[in-house]
């Protein structure tokens, strides 16, 4: 998804000119409609209107291209019905897909009238990673992207322009002759088909600077400008997320001109660190975070698998000391391929910074010859 040219910058405004008549909610969201095909993320507050943005940037582009595939997703199938795709279908009517298209929402899937198709996608899903692996695409939007990890963003990053069954616009063709976008070129040299540009769209709630998403997009990222590595076949550095085109929109909510005042009073009456994050949309704020635990994260077992784990694992301590409440203590096991478990926790008040130091045997209830201690220290972090 190397950046190509600026000229491209314009495709999606000159080919649908009715979204003119567009009353935009804020400034960035007729730029975040305009800007691609280059990765783009949206960054902001509750009430943005980012979704909304991204669904109408979905279904335009399935009007520039009859016949292309696209990706939205979140990360649970019940947010992704009752929020993402509450959005969508209040922009698309069903004259869109009735009487030549279909919906199925058991079957995730969206087929317009034109031929092109929307493919709903929930990554909690166990089998996402083999699906992605073998879906071919023009373009996806992930919703909440703050919740998904980035080895997913990168596996449908790069199915982006697999699928090559589109009817490209010739009008579009014709009005840009140095199209970038296109099949490899045959063996003696012939120009490759021209196809749909890649479109990588995201997003998000702000995070902290140490998430995938602040690294990869943030302008105030140092990672964004660095090269990604060599290229192993040609030897030459592969260009850094900013010159790839990677860009961030910030959008906080007070910036939608249609967020009823009872939703912005409503913001304004929340915490400061809670309005840093979710009203303004400012990244770097450790505090008041809710950690979710992914599902397929946690891992069920019993002494046995404990004891095996123990014996090849470094053990390690952490405590989050608190005055007024209890200190939660979570016991970690690092193994030797670097996986981290963690394994026991308990919560103890009027304690005080100090390290417990208890014997493992006693600590799981095992006699003194299961668990073997010596080899490893604790450490309180």
């Amino acid at each position: 998804m190397a950046k190509k040219s600026a000229s491209s910058k314009s495709l999606l405004v000159k080919k649908i000119t009715k979204t003119e008549l567009l009353d935009w909610a804020s400034p960035q969201q007729q730029e975040g409609f305009e800007y691609g095909p280059y990765p783009l993320c949206l960054s902001g507050g509750y009430g943005a209107a980012k979704t909304w943005l991204a669904c109408v940037k979905t279904l335009a582009l399935c009007d520039i291209f009859p016949g292309s595939h696209w990706v939205i997703a979140r990360r649970r199938w019940t947010e992704l019905a009752k929020t993402t795709m509450q959005t969508f279908f209040k922009i698309c009517p069903p004259q869109a897909y009735q009487p030549f298209g279909r919906r199925s929402d058991s079957e995730k899937i969206l087929r317009l009238n034109n031929g092109s198709t929307i493919f709903w996608m929930h990554l909690d899903d166990p089998e996402v990673t083999t699906v992605i692996q073998g879906i071919e695409i023009n373009g996806f939007f992930i919703d909440q992207c703050e919740e998904v990890d980035e080895e997913i963003f990168e596996k449908l990053s790069s199915r982006l322009g697999r699928w090559d069954k589109v009817e490209m616009p010739m009008e579009m063709i014709d009005a840009h002759p140095n199209w970038v976008w296109r099949n490899r070129p045959s063996e003696d040299g012939v120009l490759g088909s021209p196809i749909v540009p890649p479109y990588a769209m995201i997003a998000c709630n702000p995070d902290n600077e140490l998430h995938w998403v602040y690294r990869r997009f943030h302008e105030d990222s140092p990672d964004k400008y660095l090269s990604n590595g060599t290229d192993l076949e040609t030897g030459e550095p592969i260009p850094s997320y900013a010159d790839q085109g990677y860009k961030m929109l910030h959008m906080p909510s007070d910036s939608n001109k249609f967020l009823s005042q009872v939703s912005l009073d409503s913001l304004k009456n929340k915490s400061e660190s809670f309005q840093r994050r979710y009203r303004r949309g400012e990244w770097g704020i450790p505090e008041g975070q809710i950690h979710d635990v992914n599902k397929l994260s946690r891992i069920p077992g019993d002494m046995k698998f404990l004891e095996k784990l123990l014996r090849r694992s470094n053990i390690f301590m952490t405590m989050d000391y608190g005055e007024s409440s209890p200190n939660p203590v979570t016991w970690w096991a690092v193994d030797p391929d670097q996986n981290v478990f963690a394994f026991q926790e308990y919560y103890r008040g009027e304690l005080g910074i100090v390290v417990l130091h208890r014997p493992l045997h006693e600590l799981f209830g095992c006699t003194p010859g299961d668990v073997d201690p010596p080899r490893r220290a604790d450490h309180d972090l």
